[in-house]
């Protein structure tokens, strides 16, 4: 349903860039800057997606706002002058303070925090350098796909918000991994 969708995204660089030429095929409307006016300019022409100045990505009705820039970018002035329903972006630490998750689920944005997102890379290195295996960037995502929907969804019916269920998940793996215990997912124990 891309062609019904507007997406905000700040920073062009390797990660904004590709996200920017996806959405652009599957026919979103994107917006989207960055701090070198050259590349967004040169990005801009090819693919014919809009510029918006630096600094006003904040400010644009969207379906999803996706950093993919700086860190430090959702704080109290910025959470207040988004118009987005969810936020997913790749830029790494993207809340100032973690308190900001929940001042974003009080507003009904939905945050899908930045280590759960980004975690493929990880995923993928690690079981690359510890068992000599190549996953499929495929099944990473669908993977990381399963454990966002899981997430979400817990904090949705805990009316907590996406970041604190996302560290105590992420601790809970590391306790169990820690202890040799087998990993199960937290709430249904029958998914995967």
């Amino acid at each position: 349903d891309w062609e019904r969708r507007t997406v905000v995204v700040q920073g062009l660089g390797d990660v904004g860039g590709r996200l920017v030429r996806s959405l652009v095929e599957r026919g979103a409307r994107v917006l989207a800057t960055d701090i070198d006016a050259d590349r967004a300019q040169a990005l801009a022409a090819e693919l014919d997606f809009e510029l918006l100045a630096p600094s006003t990505e904040f400010d644009p009705p969207c379906d999803v706002f996706a950093p993919c820039a700086l860190g430090g970018i959702l704080h109290d002035l910025t959470v207040q002058r988004l118009q987005c329903r969810a936020i997913a972006g790749a830029a790494n630490n993207q809340l100032a303070r973690l308190d900001q998750a929940e001042r974003l689920r009080e507003r009904g944005v939905l945050y899908v925090p930045d280590f759960v997102i980004n975690s493929g890379a990880l995923i993928r290195g690690a079981t690359f350098h510890m068992q000599g295996e190549r996953i499929p960037v495929e099944a990473i995502g669908r993977r990381i796909g399963a454990v966002t929907d899981r997430l979400l969804a817990r904090a949705l019916a805990e009316e907590r918000s996406t970041a604190d269920v996302a560290i105590e998940e992420a601790d809970r793996r590391i306790a169990a991994r820690s202890s040799s215990a087998p990993l199960q997912p937290a709430g249904n124990p029958h998914t995967s």
